[in-house]
């Protein structure tokens, strides 16, 4: 899924834990024309407080009606289990996944803290 595009509501909907499948309609709705499949979105966030997290968040404040989490530095994200303390987002949970680590497409997992939102979203502010 090198070519997804995720409108700002639907970014805040897959880390809020509203939208919790690729194939939902939100996510089909940014995409039209890919084909998407029927799992799960795997989501991996840091466990410790970050400024990459605060500039995340007050993106996802700023860009996203539906974002109702807040900003700063550590968020109650709900639904998901964070990667180690200190470590980069996706370095636990994500970094055990030889897909990831390859630099490869994993379908299943959105862990994005440390890349650039603007590759994912569809309507950057």
């Amino acid at each position: 899924m090198a070519d997804l595009r995720l409108r700002a509501d639907t970014l805040a909907g897959v880390f809020q834990r509203d939208i919790t499948n690729w194939n939902d309609p939100a996510i089909a709705a940014d995409n039209p024309a890919m084909a998407l499949p029927d799992q799960a979105i795997t989501v991996v966030h840091r466990a410790d407080g970050s400024g990459t997290t605060d500039n995340f968040t007050r993106y996802l404040l700023a860009a996203a009606r539906s974002w109702r989490l807040g900003s700063g530095e550590t968020i109650d994200w709900p639904g998901f289990a964070p990667a180690g303390g200190g470590a980069p987002a996706g370095a636990g949970t994500a970094g055990q996944d030889p897909g990831l680590n390859s630099g490869s497409s994993d379908p299943t997992c959105v862990a994005s803290l440390l890349r650039s939102v603007s590759d994912h979203v569809a309507d950057p502010w």
